[in-house]
């Protein structure tokens, strides 16, 4: 699925597949792709949410929004997500430990 973000005064059709995760910084959102490249979005966290809610994504925390097909391994004692070939560890809500337990 493409998604449109607005990335500084330019607008980027973005595959979802490619996205690893996606992580609010202030007003921005700091998307992360699978070939190690990130670029800086006006959208928020909730506004993405909304448009890859139906695409395999899921909120991990307040912050991340991660793409479940990325997700390696889920530490439950330390609350963290491994991401499949990246060095990223994800951080893990308690109030979303359910949801990604039943992954």
């Amino acid at each position: 699925m493409l998604i449109q973000v607005k990335e500084g005064r330019k607008w980027v059709a973005i595959n979802s597949d490619e996205i690893l995760f996606i992580k609010a910084s202030n007003i921005y959102c700091e998307i992360y792709f699978k070939n190690r490249e990130k670029i800086i979005c006006t959208s928020t966290l909730s506004q993405l949410e909304n448009e890859l809610r139906m695409e395999n994504f899921v909120r991990t925390h307040r912050s991340f929004l991660v793409n479940k097909k990325t997700i390696y391994f889920f530490d439950k004692q330390d609350l963290t997500l491994s991401l499949l070939d990246s060095e990223f560890i994800i951080p893990v809500s308690r109030y979303k430990r359910k949801i990604l337990t039943e992954l």
